[in-house]
C-alpha cells in the first residue's frame, strides 16, 4: 500500500493474477461437473446408453483425441499462467484462450444449427459462456497500474 492506503502496482498485479487465476479454476469446475453429470445421465438411462454406445463404435483417431486433450489443456493451462505470466502476456494469454473457451462452448451448444435443450448441460454451458466472457473483459480492462508504490518500477 502506498502512504494513501492504494494498492501499489506488485500488489494490484497480484490481485488480477489471483482473480483470474480463481475465474478459470470456476470455469474448469463448471466443465467437470457438467460433464459428469453427463455420464451419469447416460449411465442411468437405458436409452441414452444405447444411442451413446453407438456413438461410441465411432473411430476417433489419435490425432482427433490428441486434438481434444490440447483443447482441454488451455482453461488447466490457464489457472497456472495466469498466475504466473507477466502482466501483458498474461491479458493476451487470457483473451486468446477465453475467447477459443468461448467459442468452443458456443460451437457445441449451437453446433449443427440446432436449437439447445433446456437442460442441465445447457445451464452449465451458459455459465461457462459468462464466466468466459467475463474473463475476456476483466483481462481487456487490466491496464497498467500508475506508477505509485515501492517505486521499483517493476509491472507485474
Amino acid at each position: 500500500m502506498d502512504r494513501q492506503g492504494h494498492p501499489d502496482r506488485r500488489e494490484a498485479t497480484r490481485e488480477t493474477r489471483l482473480t483470474l487465476s480463481i475465474a478459470w479454476s470456476f470455469v474448469l469446475f463448471n466443465y467437470i461437473y457438467a460433464d459428469f453429470g453427463f455420464f451419469a445421465r447416460i449411465m442411468m438411462d437405458p436409452a441414452m446408453m444405447g444411442r451413446f454406445q453407438a456413438l461410441g463404435q465411432a473411430h476417433y483417431s489419435q490425432w482427433a483425441m490428441l486434438a481434444l486433450a490440447a483443447m482441454m489443456e488451455i482453461p488447466i493451462a490457464m489457472v497456472l499462467l495466469s498466475w504466473l505470466l507477466r502482466r501483458k502476456a498474461n491479458r493476451i494469454a487470457n483473451i486468446a484462450a477465453g475467447i477459443a473457451m468461448t467459442l468452443v462452448i458456443l460451437f457445441t451448444l449451437f453446433g449443427g444449427g440446432r436449437v439447445p435443450p433446456l437442460d442441465f448441460y445447457s445451464f452449465f454451458q451458459a455459465i461457462e459462456i459468462a464466466a468466459t466472457v467475463a474473463i475476456v473483459y476483466y483481462a481487456w480492462r487490466w491496464r497498467e497500474p500508475d506508477r505509485v508504490g515501492d517505486g521499483s518500477g517493476a509491472a507485474g
